[in-house]
């Protein structure tokens, strides 16, 4: 899954016509998955990702598209997070505009761990939009293990998008061992555990963390992607590839978790 968080959030220092290329790129090496989010965006511009990817995409009907909504970026450059039943029917709302559709395919509550908002009726409000037809599938992200459970107490959850990366010891807003714990029950009740960060180190580059992965046939991000991938059938990752390079190496390791 190609995710457009570095397009977005770092829009005002990249060029747009080539973010769109990189994106029409990865379709072209079979990339057929793509995240975004409300919060990707620069400051006065909230739907500058969305409305990317849908001008990248435009026209090509076998991609699934994820977005999130509760997460924002303020007037004044911050991130705020609003998980009320008004504020995600509103994100709801303007991601279709954004990206040019009838129906989200997959929509996620971006930050499960702020519970200023009960999980239930976040959730519950992003069950009604599935049941309205604007939202084909629910998903929650930075999700604890015992939120993950009351969300799919309250309806069918299809993805959770929590970090998950060997090469740090930071995990935030969730544990690792809450990750492993969540990743064990979204493949036990089927949901797909969708990897984000999944290269992020405390500082040390690959090569110095994972001396063993120099010599291969691969780089070793893409090994690094390729083991993430092999941990488990319900696995999937985001690459945040935004170069035409990166972008094919993150296809090489999609591809050797095929073979395996």
């Amino acid at each position: 899954m190609l995710g457009t968080a570095m397009m977005g959030l770092a829009a005002a220092t990249r060029s747009r016509s080539d973010d769109i290329a990189t994106v029409r790129l990865a379709y072209e090496l079979g990339i057929r998955a793509f995240d975004t989010a409300r919060v990707y965006a620069p400051a006065g511009d909230p739907l500058y990702a969305e409305a990317l990817l849908a001008e990248a995409l435009y026209g090509r009907d076998d991609v699934l598209v994820m977005t999130k909504g509760g997460h924002f970026r303020t007037p004044e450059g911050g991130f705020a997070v609003d998980n009320s039943p008004a504020r995600l029917r509103r994100d709801v709302e303007d991601s279709l505009r954004a990206l040019r559709t009838e129906r989200i395919d997959l929509y996620l509550l971006h930050r499960a761990d702020d519970e200023s908002v009960p999980l239930v009726d976040s959730v519950g409000e992003l069950c009604r939009l599935r049941d309205e037809g604007k939202i084909a599938a629910v998903g929650v992200s930075n999700v604890r293990l015992d939120q993950l459970r009351a969300a799919a107490d309250t309806t069918s959850i299809a993805a959770v998008e929590n970090q998950y990366s060997p090469l740090c010891t930071e995990w935030d807003p969730v544990s690792r061992a809450e990750c492993d714990a969540v990743m064990a029950e979204c493949e036990a009740r089927g949901i797909v555990y969708v990897a984000y960060s999944p290269l992020k180190t405390d500082g040390p580059s690959i090569t110095e963390l994972r001396p063993d992965l120099g010599s291969g046939s691969c780089s070793p991000a893409a090994s690094v992607l390729a083991e993430i991938l092999a941990l488990s059938p319900a696995v999937a990752v985001i690459t945040g590839a935004s170069r035409p390079e990166t972008v094919r190496d993150a296809a090489t390791a999609v591809g050797r978790s095929l073979e395996r």
